[in-house]
This record gives C-alpha cells, structure tokens and sequence, in this order.
C-alpha cells in the first residue's frame, strides 16, 4: 500500500498544499500526516494568494498533525519542529522538486538535491516500513537526472522502480511551480 491513513506520511515542499489536502481527503484523514514547505507563510501568501492560505486551513479541519514552514528538504533529520511531531515516518512524499533552471548545470544541482533529501530522508524513515516517493516529470530534463543511478550514494535506501503517477486520483490537486515569477509555460504535470 502507497498511501493509507494509518501511515505516517511526510510531506516535503509543498507548494500550495493542495497535494496534502488531496491526499487527506483520498485516505480519509490527515491524522497521521506532517506536511512542509520551504517557504515561509509569509512568502506562500505571495506566491500563492487565496490557494495555500485556505489548503492550509483545510488540512486543520481534516485533523493534520502538523503544518510547518522553512523545512529544508535536505535537512529533515536535524529540525526539531519536525522530531516533535514524529521521529519517524512511513512515507515521505517529495512531488515535484525542482532547484530551477534547465540547463545542464541545472541537472547536477538537481541530482545533489535529490542526494541530499534522500541521505535526511532516510535518518527520518521508519528502518522497517519506511519508502520514499518523488514525483518527476517524464521529460529528458527530469529523465536525465538519473535517479535510479542515485541509489549507491543514498544507502541504506534502494531504488525499487518507477510507475506513472495519476494526478487524477488526487481531487483538486494541481501541480504549482514553486517560483511563480520564473514560470515558463505550465506548471509541471506528470
């Protein structure tokens, strides 16, 4: 099972959290479910004007155990706003994560983003029932990150496939580029 409301699921970068209200709704709960952004409130405010302030309030009344800002993705295992509302987690669930830029320098600051998340990732995973889920875009940009050649440097954690994922299933989530201002086109999609 991917996602269940019995599982204690950690959100990383959110956006808009829309994808927490979705997932919320999908299992029934936001009991068990932490969900993080990089930004602070203030500047989600800007980014997303009248989205993350209402999602935000929605995952409360779905009973969210927690909602924090300024998380880096990198360094989950060192924030203790994050251990006091669990020391570990079952899934942690990085949609869409993106430094910026596409050139090729851009690909290795993307690699070392996703290395550095999934080495924290890891210290903040339940040993026995614990996975990591990203979410990427299938284009070259994101093929070429090569994640599954990431796995010798992220142990103990282990590459084990990839499947499409169904963005429809996830009601009134939408994908929302995480720098507005720097936006080319649509947001990413899956």
């Amino acid at each position: 099972m991917v996602y269940g409301r019995h599982l204690r699921t950690l959100l990383v970068g959110e956006g808009d959290f829309s994808f927490a209200v979705a997932l919320a709704c999908d299992v029934g709960s936001a009991e068990n479910m932490v969900a993080t952004s990089h930004d602070d409130l203030r500047t989600l405010g800007t980014k997303y004007p009248d989205k993350a302030e209402g999602n935000i309030g929605m995952l409360k009344k779905l009973g969210i155990r927690g909602v924090l800002h300024d998380i880096d993705a990198r360094e989950l295992h060192q924030s203790k706003r994050l251990k006091a509302l669990s020391d570990r987690f079952d899934r942690v669930i990085f949609n869409f994560p993106h430094v910026g830029g596409g050139t090729l320098e851009a690909v290795e600051e993307n690699r070392t983003l996703l290395i550095d998340f999934l080495i924290s990732a890891a210290q903040v995973l339940d040993p026995r029932s614990g996975c990591v889920l990203i979410t990427l875009r299938n284009s070259p940009f994101y093929l070429s990150w090569d994640v599954p050649s990431l796995e010798n440097r992220v142990a103990p954690l282990r590459f084990a496939g990839s499947e499409p994922f169904d963005a429809r299933r996830f009601l009134n989530y939408v994908p929302v580029r995480t720098d507005p201002s720097r936006a080319r086109g649509e947001a990413p999609d899956s």
